[in-house]
């Protein structure tokens, strides 16, 4: 909740290559712990497309102290960020 953009890159960019060297396989989809990305860190999203992530499933719609975006959208849809778009798949 704390990590500012250029943390959360550099996070994000470690996890991917550790995933990829594992597994052979190219990360295209994300989930942020604890569902946080919230409406304080929706740049999150901007960075996700930049490296290459095509699908997300970190907004949950639903309110809670720690994470949720209540008036997030329930089912799968695109969103647009300036770097281009991604799918998010809302936990049920």
């Amino acid at each position: 909740y704390d990590m500012t953009p250029d943390e959360f890159r550099e996070d994000l960019r470690n996890s991917i290559a550790a995933i990829e060297d594992a597994s052979g396989v190219a990360v295209t989809c994300y989930r942020a712990p604890s569902f946080s990305i919230t409406s304080r860190s929706l740049w999150a999203l901007e960075i996700l497309v930049e490296e290459g992530i095509q699908v997300d499933s970190s907004i949950f719609p639903t309110y809670h102290d720690r994470y949720g975006i209540p008036s997030a959208q329930r089912r799968p849809h695109q969103l647009t960020t300036p770097s281009g778009t991604l799918w998010e798949f809302p936990p049920s």
